[in-house]
């Protein structure tokens, strides 16, 4: 299960991509890449010998390169989520209440997801290289695309889009201009999710290549 990885992604993520450094008087300040410059001094041990020991001296904005990122985008109908909770059976269902509890927990409340915004932080530069996943949870005894039944009453289905579908569905996302998701059925004409009663949670992981130090540890 897809959305089962929340406890997981969350150490996954980034944080000083995705919040500001706060001071304790409660003043904002912006974090920079550091940058190692290596020097070496000569140095003699207890011995009398003599080796050459090297040390880095940090500073700004230079010596970057690049690396794969994981992102995810999190969302919940939360009064629907909370229908779904109540009515588990958390004898039975372990692992499906517990994931609801961590979707009601953890989630950015929403009403509508007709477009979601893939760069929440506005970053100066984002470079979207690819989508691992996008994946919602649904009100249903049975998968409507595997035509599978669900004892639990809940439903996860893995989104496609139009043109990459292995499968017959209902409803697809898009990736649009301006770091957009946009969602569209088999018309290709716009939905938004969260108008289907069902459907009360959603899930957006997606790849981006970041700029990194490669000399920095911590």
């Amino acid at each position: 299960m897809q959305l089962g990885k929340q406890k997981y992604k969350k150490l996954k993520a980034d944080p000083l991509n995705y919040k500001p450094v706060v001071t304790k008087t409660g003043e904002t300040v912006k974090a920079t890449t550091i940058e190692a410059t290596v020097t070496k001094e000569t140095k003699t041990d207890k011995d009398g010998f003599t080796y050459t020991e090297t040390k880095r001296v940090t500073s700004s904005d230079a010596g970057l390169t690049h690396r794969i990122k994981d992102n995810f985008i999190d969302l919940v109908k939360i009064d629907t989520a909370k229908e779904v909770l109540a009515g588990l059976d958390s004898t039975k269902y372990p692992d499906w209440y517990e994931i609801i509890q961590e979707v009601i927990d953890f989630y950015e409340p929403e009403t509508n997801i007709a477009e979601i915004d893939l760069n929440p932080y506005n970053q100066k530069l984002l470079n979207i290289v690819g989508f691992e996943y996008v994946s919602i949870l649904r009100k249903g005894l049975v998968d409507p695309v595997t035509r599978m039944v669900q004892p639990a009453g809940i439903v996860e289905e893995e989104l496609e889009t139009i043109s990459n579908k292995t499968r017959q569905s209902t409803k697809y996302y898009r990736y649009a201009l301006g770091n957009k998701l946009k969602f569209e059925n088999i018309a290709g004409l716009p939905l938004d999710l969260f108008t289907d009663p069902d459907i009360f949670a959603i899930t957006i992981s997606y790849q981006t290549m970041d700029k990194i130090d490669p000399n920095y540890k911590g």
